[in-house]
């Protein structure tokens, strides 16, 4: 698995470490390369999306056929999508992504129209823990209102 580090003694660089699911920390002296670009690392960087899908009871078959062809070829997944997680209600879920863009996201449920009738895309931010992208927000909302 590869994980960004934030290296602060290299200017905001991130360096990639290689890491075992085996639970230790990726910080032990595995060995890194530097990326300039956090972009290029897979999910961080990426914004978060929430996109809340409901159906009908009439439906409620059809989105299960979806859903399972979905998770059929989870592993072919377009360059720049990233499936979190899935929460499901009474007909219905919330999926959670990261996507380089909503259109993206948009142009993935396009195989999926009963998940795609009435969903809602929302970009959002993980605020607990608090997270880099959740502190520059909260930085700019502050500036913004200070600038009123």
């Amino acid at each position: 698995m590869r994980f960004p580090i934030k290296s602060s003694t290299r200017g905001g660089e991130y360096k990639v470490v290689e890491h075992s699911n085996a639970g230790i920390s990726p910080l032990l002296g595995a060995p890194a390369e530097t990326v300039k670009n956090v972009n290029d690392i897979g999910g961080v960087g990426m914004p978060m999306y929430l996109i809340t899908h409901k159906w009908t009871d009439a439906e409620a078959l059809g989105a299960i056929k979806e859903a399972a062809k979905f998770f059929e070829r989870l592993s072919e997944l377009p360059e720049g999508i990233e499936f979190l997680a899935s929460y499901n209600f009474n007909l219905g879920s919330y999926t959670l992504w990261r996507a380089t863009s909503r259109e993206k996201l948009e142009k993935l449920l396009e195989s999926a129209p009963i998940f795609k009738k009435n969903a809602e895309i929302v970009e959002i931010v993980q605020s607990y823990p608090p997270t880099v992208e959740y502190t520059v927000r909260m930085w700019k909302m502050i500036i913004s209102m200070g600038e009123k």
